[in-house]
């Protein structure tokens, strides 16, 4: 309906003329709550929005400095011989344990008493209380 219609609906008589006044001061009271809703509802989605641009900007600020200490940490360490003191020894023992690995890895069943001819492995089974190897063994 389109607000002449509204109008006619109302105005059916000579006597709604009266009530003309009235029906005004209702609209225009309705208007005026309608305007300050909207008025604070307004002024709080602007402070909400004011408020999260806050928190964005204080988060980006953290982000930052989080990523510059991240940059700092990392110019830090792409070099452990300047920042280690022990770093020397560290290497030293990590090449030896390597090294020992290595060996303990190509020659599986050597014993600690070393490797027999040919680099098969010397067994020392047990024989009575005294290990021999089987040189012992054979030549007995």
């Amino acid at each position: 309906m389109t607000p002449a219609q509204l109008v006619g609906e109302f105005l059916q008589s000579p006597d709604d003329l009266m009530k003309l006044a009235a029906f005004r001061n209702k609209l225009e009271k309705e208007k005026s709550s309608i305007d300050a809703k909207l008025k604070s509802g307004v002024k709080d989605q602007l402070e909400a929005t004011r408020e999260g641009l806050r928190k964005l900007l204080s988060t980006k600020s953290q982000v930052q400095s989080i990523k510059d200490e991240l940059q700092n940490v990392e110019v830090m360490f792409k070099d452990p011989a300047n920042n280690v003191k022990t770093f020397d020894q560290i290497s030293r023992v990590h090449r030896s344990s390597t090294l020992q690995l290595s060996e303990q890895l190509a020659h599986p069943f050597a014993s600690s008493h070393g490797i027999g001819f040919n680099g098969a492995p010397q067994f020392r089974p047990y024989r009575g209380g005294r290990e021999q190897s089987y040189g012992d063994v054979f030549s007995t």
